[in-house]
């Protein structure tokens, strides 16, 4: 409940972060994870010592005046001392069993960063942290020997072989980025438990990877958002990796391809349920996309194709999600009144209403289905009233 009532709680000027969650304020919080997109001064930080800290995200800039935090940098501007912010925030056990590490700006931390926040933080999982360049990329990885989940954002180089010491990493997310030559990619190949990598916004991964001509042997999800790759690297890639579950092809040259008859789970706009998909996976990322899955799902229930396999609780289910993101705007409302008309052509909202009030099944399933159908048309009459009359 702590992390909860601190999310809430960023609503709220950051001044009065550090007297919310001092220790003198007497309310008996105990947060995890610091991960917002706020704005916290050095004191906000110094208050989270006296609580366990298992995530946290740390904004380099917010200490670059305060010459507390600043290390001499020869005639170059100076950099920030990331071990005293790390032993401000962190307590002893925190700092022990801290899990995950963002940093933002890390550019204006001291060369050799990775070398003492690694031994600092002996047992950190997930960094995330903007590596363009390849030397502090091999640091990092030679630093952070227990990471499964690395994010190093942009990087100039396109050589990634100094990952192969990660041995345990699980998840790769590389960003914005371009790649004109396959030996950079070799080193992924020397990782067993590798099963998740996310390119997005990237150019010539894909094509670099099929040079190989062998398989990740357990890769399950490969995201593609917004990169090159193409309806023949998207098959090639299928067929070659047996182990994978889900390609992400979302906003690419795929993105309306029906790759139904693939046996992996697509996020595109190329069917329904690939759309429904993509749908669930965006509306908890980026609010913007919310729209052209509606408009994209409202399109094939007007015209009845490529609905096969719809079922109306899954349907159902996901409406409520999304409602609860991003509320009832026209295209989710369109959305939701094509589907009545698909699934009950020539009712009214009233009528499917009335039979759902007068249906005593005692059947759970059959309830909760009735529930979310009620839910929906009351949404849409909200929204498109009826006449008293009307049946």
């Amino acid at each position: 409940m702590s992390d909860q009532l601190f999310s809430h709680s960023i609503i709220w000027k950051s001044s009065y972060l550090s007297s919310i969650f001092a220790k003198e304020s007497g309310l008996k919080f105990n947060l995890t994870t610091v991960a917002h997109n706020i704005r916290m001064s050095p004191k906000d930080y110094e208050c989270l010592k006296f609580h366990a800290i298992r995530s946290i995200r740390i904004c380099c800039n917010h200490f670059k005046d305060l010459q507390e935090y600043s290390i001499e940098n020869g005639d170059e501007e100076s950099r920030i001392d990331i071990v005293r912010v790390l032993n401000t925030c962190l307590n002893e056990s925190s700092r022990e069993h801290l899990r995950r590490l963002e940093f933002i700006y890390p550019e204006i931390l001291p060369d050799d960063w990775m070398d003492t926040v690694g031994k600092l933080l002996p047992n950190l999982q997930i960094l995330v942290c903007c590596l363009p360049e390849e030397e502090p990329f091999r640091r990092v990885c030679m630093s952070f020997p227990s990471l499964i989940h690395l994010n190093i954002g942009h990087t100039s180089t396109g050589n990634l072989n100094a990952i192969r010491h990660l041995e345990n990493l699980q998840v790769l997310v590389v960003e914005d980025s371009d790649f004109d030559s396959h030996e950079g990619l070799e080193g992924l190949f020397e990782l067993p438990n590798l099963r998740v990598i996310e390119v997005p916004h990237t150019y010539g991964f894909i094509e670099c990877l099929l040079h190989f001509d062998r398989p990740l042997m357990n890769l399950r999800s490969l995201g593609c958002f917004a990169s090159d790759i193409t309806e023949e690297e998207v098959r090639r890639i299928v067929e070659m990796h047996p182990s994978l579950e889900q390609i992400d092809v979302f906003e690419t040259s795929c993105e309306l391809i029906d790759f139904s008859e693939l046996p992996v789970k697509v996020i595109n706009l190329g069917t329904i349920k690939s759309t429904m998909r993509t749908l669930r996976l965006y509306s908890q990322k980026y609010y913007e996309y919310i729209d052209t899955c509606c408009d994209r799902i409202a399109t094939f229930l007007e015209s009845k194709t490529k609905c096969q396999g719809l079922k109306e609780y899954e349907f159902l289910e996901l409406m409520m999600e999304v409602f609860d993101v991003d509320g009832a705007e026209d295209s989710f409302i369109r959305c939701l009144k094509q589907f009545f008309e698909y699934s009950f052509p020539d009712q009214s909202m009233t009528s499917i209403i009335k039979n759902i009030d007068s249906n005593e099944l005692l059947d759970a399933s059959k309830k909760a289905l009735l529930a979310k159908r009620k839910w929906a048309a009351q949404v849409i009459l909200s929204h498109f009233p009826e006449s008293v009359e009307e049946e």
